[in-house]
């Protein structure tokens, strides 16, 4: 029979507490890993735990979890096939509209990102340069700035403020058909009121030949 541990028990108390307990009424016991062992047996055996019934409670636990597991994954299964038929339906959306319209969505979304990445530089100067006035001590500590990164130099030691990503989440589904913008101005299309009176001109190279 395997050690039953410090962590062992905790788990389990952790779990008979909750047996028949509500979903987002869990209760925990706080601390437990600094507690004491025989602290952590007296809980379990004010909680109807003893030597002779562990393994029981810890098969149980481990029979639970795995249900909720099976239970996790499955739910998981419907939301990917949600999205992928939502996706499917928004790219057939997008694929319907006129090039001029595809087009307009790709400039949206390029001046929705250069605004993000902006908002970034900005508040990454904004950072950094309170960070120097906050540090500097003398006229001759400096601020200088090269490919996008703050040097500080203050009392002859060199600090670099690194400019932060902004993060941006990519969706597994995340293409440009599934941008909210993209939605708004197809939306708008179909109601009519996006117009289509222009055509996107593509230059044709014209086969000329000599005359001999």
């Amino acid at each position: 029979m395997p050690k039953i541990t410090k962590s062992d028990k905790i788990d389990v108390l952790n779990y008979v507490i909750n047996i028949n307990v509500p979903d987002g009424k869990r209760r925990s016991y706080t601390n437990l890993s600094k507690a004491k062992i025989t602290d952590i047996d007296k809980l379990l055996e004010k909680n109807g735990v003893n030597d002779a019934n562990f393994n029981e409670y810890v098969l149980q636990m481990r029979n639970k979890y795995r249900e909720e597991n099976l239970i996790k994954e499955e739910n998981n299964k419907i939301v990917l096939e949600k999205y992928k038929m939502e996706d499917e339906d928004l790219l057939s959306q997008f694929n319907s509209v006129p090039d001029a319209i595809k087009l307009l969505c790709e400039k949206k979304r390029q001046y929705e990102y250069y605004c993000i990445e902006l908002k970034a530089t900005k508040n990454h100067i904004k950072h950094a340069e309170k960070m120097f006035n906050e540090t500097k001590r003398s006229n001759l500590d400096t601020i200088t700035w090269r490919d996008g990164d703050a040097e500080l130099c203050v009392g002859g030691i060199n600090i670099v403020v690194s400019q932060l990503g902004t993060g941006r989440w990519r969706h597994p589904f995340g293409g440009i058909h599934r941008q909210r913008t993209t939605k708004e101005i197809i939306e708008d299309y179909n109601k009519g009121l996006i117009p289509v009176l222009f055509k996107i001109k593509t230059k044709v190279k014209k086969n000329r030949s000599k005359k001999v």
